[in-house]
């Protein structure tokens, strides 16, 4: 946990086409962060397409924002299905309870469950899953870095 984070009263929406480039600073941030081996500078390019090809036309993308306005983070999110695509947090908030408010929001939009994708060496993601009653459903590998990932499913239940 980031000791320096203050409380923060997050303001989720949705995304709007100005926050492409934020957006692409967290998730660069965040990644370069939490797996420091992979140059994720380089892979930019290839982010920025799959956010426009593939996330943005199936996905419903919350942003968080704090009291200066500023993005630090986003879920994207395929109601239709229950997958969780991605939470991604700009390190300099993590501890801030933002990933835990988009982990609400997303409970309640899916009631039928939810299912992501994690990669086996991102202990603090994996830490939270579980913290959020994720369980892990199998396990496979990420087709663009060759690591191993888990597939976590959490059944939602009332009450």
């Amino acid at each position: 946990m980031n000791q320096s984070v203050r409380e923060v009263e997050w303001r989720l929406r949705p995304y709007r086409e100005a926050d492409l480039e934020p957006a692409l600073i967290v998730w660069e941030r965040a990644w370069r962060h939490t797996l420091p081996e992979i140059d994720f500078a380089a892979r930019l390019p290839w982010w920025r397409a799959r956010w426009v090809n593939e996330m943005l036309p199936v996905g419903e993308v919350l942003v968080g924002e704090g009291d200066d306005g500023r993005l630090a983070g986003f879920l994207v999110l395929t109601p239709a299905t229950g997958y969780i695509d991605q939470i991604v947090v700009d390190p300099e908030q993590w501890g801030s309870g933002l990933a835990a408010r988009f982990m609400e929001y997303a409970k309640v939009r899916c009631p039928g469950g939810l299912d992501l994708h994690v990669n086996q060496a991102n202990v603090r993601a994996l830490a939270f899953y579980r913290r959020h009653g994720f369980v892990v459903a199998a396990t496979a590998e990420n087709p663009r870095s060759g690591l191993p990932t888990f597939h976590m499913r959490r059944e939602n239940h009332p009450g």
